[in-house]
């Protein structure tokens, strides 16, 4: 039997893609209907992958700092202090800039 060693989404794919197209205010709404310890499992699974860290963040954003301990323990803790530090979003990233040869051989 295949076990797969990837996270489940606590949520259905349809609806996670869904919470990823949507604005803010769409969002919001759709995880505010969301039951407080899949809201917490949900904003740690998204957190834990880059390309979802900031929906993670937002989800966070809308969990009490003692649902996201009691449920998600230390790291529920740690996104919670993400989210204040983060104001529920990432930081924007630096541009990086390559170097570029002067043209001396």
């Amino acid at each position: 039997m295949y076990v797969p060693n990837e996270e489940t989404c606590p949520i259905a794919l349809d609806r996670l893609g869904m919470l990823m197209r949507s604005t803010d205010s769409g969002t919001t709404n759709e995880i505010a209907a969301l039951p407080a310890e899949q809201r917490v499992e949900l904003a740690l699974f998204c957190y834990r992958r880059a390309h979802l860290r900031v929906l993670g963040l937002r989800i966070a954003a809308l969990c009490e700092q003692s649902v996201l301990k009691r449920f998600g323990g230390e790291a529920g803790s740690a996104l919670y202090r993400a989210t204040k530090e983060t104001g529920g979003m990432d930081k924007p990233h630096r541009a990086i800039s390559l170097a570029v040869a002067s043209g001396r051989a």
